[in-house]
Order: C-alpha cells, then structure tokens, then sequence
C-alpha cells in the first residue's frame, strides 16, 4: 500500500476557492470541495459525522499522493501572510579546517513583505516563496514541506538555479523522531492530523526554536564553505611544502650521513691497512731479527762446538784426567780408528796410562 494513503486530509478547496477544514462544511458530497492539490483536482467527500475516526475528507475516486503537502503549504502561506513575519532557522557551516560547525547567524525572523506558492522545483508540491526585509534589503527565500516525499538533489538544484536561498521544513524527520519517543503507541493518522493544525503551521514557521527546520541551500553558507576551503587548501598547501621541505632536509641528512659513513668506512678501512701493514712490517722485523737471532745462536753453538772439539781433542789427548765437554759428557778416543767419540759407543775404555784411550763399538765388532 502506497504510504500516502490512509492519511488524513482535513483542509479542501470550496466552491469559492477558499480552504475550508472539514468540520467547516456539510458531511459528504454536499460539501462542494475539491483536493486541495491544482493537479488532482478530485472531487472530495466530508467524513465529520463519525465520532471514532479523525474527520477528514476522502477522495472520490482514490488517493491522491500530494494532497497532504498541498494542505501544509496552503495553510504556512495563510500564516505567513497574516503575521507578515518568519522564523529562520540558525545557519551555519563546516569549517574544513576544524570539521566543526561554525555558526553564521543565529536563528532569527524576518518581516515577510509578500509571499506566494511558486512550483520551482517540480515537485508534487509547490514552494512556499517569501520575500523578506532585512538591513534594508530584500531577498527571496523558497521553503520547501518534506511530509511524504524526500526533496531530491535534482529538485534542491533547481530551486537553488533560481537564485533563492532553500528552507527545509523536514516532517519526515518529526515522524521518526515521535515514532522513536511513542514505540507501539506511535499514531501515524493522528500525528499527520495534527499537522494540518493551524496552531502548529505557526509554531512551525513562527517559533525561532521549532525543531524540522534546516537550510537546504543557502548563499551565505556556500560562500563561508568556499572560502573555508580555500583557507583549508592554503593550509595544506603550506602544509605540504612545510612537509617537502622536512623532506628534502631529511634526505640530506641521510645523504650527509651516508657520505659521513662512507668517509668513516673508507678511513677505517685505511687504517686497518695501515695498521696491517705496520703489523707486517714488525712481524718482518721480528722475523729478521728472530732469523738473526738464530742464525748468531747457531753460528755461536757451531763455534763453541768448533772450539769443544778442539779442546776435547786436545784433552783426550793427555791421560792424566778424563776429557769432558762443557756439557759434562766424557768422550774417549778410540785407539784403533783414532775416533773421538761420547764414552758411551765404547766397549772398553780407561786403565791407567789410559783414561781417555779404548775401543769403540765398530771396532771391537771387526
């Protein structure tokens, strides 16, 4: 079932023209009224004799979808009208450099010097158009009544082509917010019934604090939006140059700290070198010095052998005391090779007149 069916209307256009509320003519057909929507222009039937349902008018021959919005409107422009003022709501915007809503102007009302029904967007419903007075200049504004139907962007663009600020007045968000309060006792009929009050059209468009109200398009707001940007791409702007230069002097600490390490590596390099080479160098001395040492040990051993044998020679040659080296060994001359050799390769050695005389091994075996 469509949502628009169901609900209520209570206001229709008489014979005359004029908006009449239900309890106002004869019940049924008699009551010569029409839908109060221009398009629909059904004949409608006055149902004000029943005592258990909301009186209202009902369409003859079905439905009607913008009829309720029709009424609303009807209704805002004869308020209006008679009290020559409006209640706007507060406007303001998104900063985009703190994402935080910035007010522009509180809410406030304005003297309307006319207003009139102007269909701008296209829609089912019209717009309710006032001209306002305000420091003494005169501007336009459209208020669009969202009851059933959302306002499209398609629709909000073209009202807004016209070069008229756009006041939302957003039932719909009145009908979710009482249907969220009254759970199971949420009266849909009823609530759309009491829209259609005339004390509630003035609070709505005559109370600076009535909630449901909004700008949907509004110059000043755009402006502030754009100029907010524009503060905002500045910023970022700096902000990025501010960054590409931390950047670039980031790079060039790292490529002075690369260099830095390189130079450091190179040297230490260099210095394990220098330091290997040195190394080498004293190994060599040491090596030469530790060649000489030996080879002056050796020359040292080879003469002081030279001159132990000379002296053992000599002193094998006397048989008075026994010939030993500087080591304590003895040595003994043999008698048939003539050798002189350690006492231990000899078989016999020794006797009086003969102490470092005997024979040694190899000639005692012939």
């Amino acid at each position: 079932m469509p949502e628009y069916e169901n609900l209520p209307i209570l206001f229709a256009i008489d014979a005359a023209g004029v908006l009449r509320h239900v309890d106002e003519v004869p019940n049924g057909l008699a009551c010569g009224c029409t839908c109060p929507d221009p398009k629909c222009g059904q004949e409608l039937v006055a149902k004000n004799a029943g005592e258990k349902r909301v009186h209202h008018f009902a369409h003859k021959r079905g439905s009607c979808e913008w009829s309720v919005e029709n009424v609303l409107l009807t209704l805002a422009l004869g308020v209006v009208r008679s009290a020559e003022r409006m209640a706007f709501p507060a406007l303001d915007y998104r900063d985009a450099m703190t994402n935080r809503n910035v007010v522009l102007s509180p809410a406030r009302t304005l003297r309307v010097s006319s207003a009139s029904l102007e269909s701008l967007s296209g829609r089912g419903a019209p717009e309710l158009v006032v001209t306002c007075s305000a420091g003494g200049t005169e501007k336009r504004f459209a208020v669009v009544v969202c009851l059933l139907h959302p306002l499209k962007e398609r629709e909000l663009e073209a009202i807004a082509s016209t070069g008229v600020d756009v006041v939302l007045v957003d039932l719909r968000a009145s009908l979710r917010a009482r249907k969220r309060a009254e759970g199971k006792h949420f009266d849909r009929v009823a609530i759309v019934a009491s829209y259609q009050d005339k004390r509630y059209i003035e609070r709505l468009f005559l109370d600076e604090s009535c909630p449901f109200k909004s700008w949907a398009s509004n110059s000043k707001r755009a402006s502030a939006e754009v100029e907010s940007a524009k503060r905002m791409r500045a910023w970022q702007a700096e902000q990025d140059k501010i960054e590409a230069e931390r950047r670039r002097r980031e790079q060039e600490r790292e490529r002075a700290e690369a260099e830095r390490r390189e130079i450091l590596k190179q040297q230490l390099a260099e210095q394990r070198a220098a330091e290997e080479a040195e190394a080498a160098r004293r190994r060599a001395i040491l090596e030469a010095e530790e060649a000489q040492r030996l080879a002056e040990e050796k020359a040292a051993a080879e003469e002081a052998e030279r001159l132990s044998r000379i002296d053992i020679m000599e002193q094998v040659c006397q048989q008075e005391r026994q010939a030993r080296d500087p080591a304590g060994r003895r040595w003994v001359k043999c008698e048939k090779c003539g050798k002189v050799k350690p006492v231990d390769e000899f078989m016999m050695y020794g006797g009086a007149g003969r102490i470092n005389l005997g024979t040694c091994y190899d000639c005692g075996r012939e």
